[in-house]
């Protein structure tokens, strides 16, 4: 058996782990800090899904409801107390919605 393959692979295994680590101590980070970033949340979702949802009434009730749907929602995680996975990944369903509502008003 080749010992340079079984080496590559180890190294491969071990930098994988380091980024697994660091990451997991990201989140741990950010559970850590939870209450400030909530309020960037929820500013975020507030601010840009009320100008958006200003946007989508002129458009429609259908465009409407798609942008109320994802913001309820990241809300609610917050709400909820869900993990901030949850809530960062609700939240960034949401201002993709918001930014795309923009861009369909703007080339209404």
């Amino acid at each position: 058996m080749d010992m340079s393959n079984t080496s590559s692979l180890t190294k491969d295994f071990s930098t994988q782990k380091a980024k697994d680590d660091s990451t997991s101590k990201m989140w741990e980070n950010i559970e850590f800090n939870r209450n400030g970033l909530l309020v960037v949340v929820l500013g975020l979702v507030g601010c840009i899904g009320g100008l958006a949802a200003a946007c989508g009434v002129q458009l429609g009730i259908g465009y409407l409801l798609a942008v109320v749907l994802p913001a309820m929602i990241a809300l609610s995680t917050v709400l909820a107390v869900s993990p901030m996975k949850w809530v960062f990944g609700a939240t960034a369903v949401a201002l993709l919605v918001d930014f795309t509502m923009f861009l369909l008003f703007a080339l209404n």
